[in-house]
């Protein structure tokens, strides 16, 4: 899974020196957009990182390590 920006949903692509503005400027006005947009990268982040994820592939790399003893 591509972990850059959803354009839209968890940021926005690069717009130009206006095009940001446009972006900032609709941010401050809408609370619920910013909440939203925090929620979808919050979970793009916690769902491959989440400590249910990656708690079994480190146990591999400890067991790995600990059988090569």
């Amino acid at each position: 899974m591509a972990r850059d920006v959803v354009d839209g949903e968890t940021g926005f692509r690069p717009l130009g020196d206006d095009g940001w503005g446009q972006v900032l400027e609709g941010l401050i006005a809408d609370p619920g957009l910013r909440a939203t947009m925090g929620a979808a990268g919050r979970r793009r982040v916690d769902e491959p990182y989440s400590v249910k994820v990656q708690a079994p592939r480190f146990e591999k790399v400890v067991r790995d390590a600990v059988g090569n003893f």
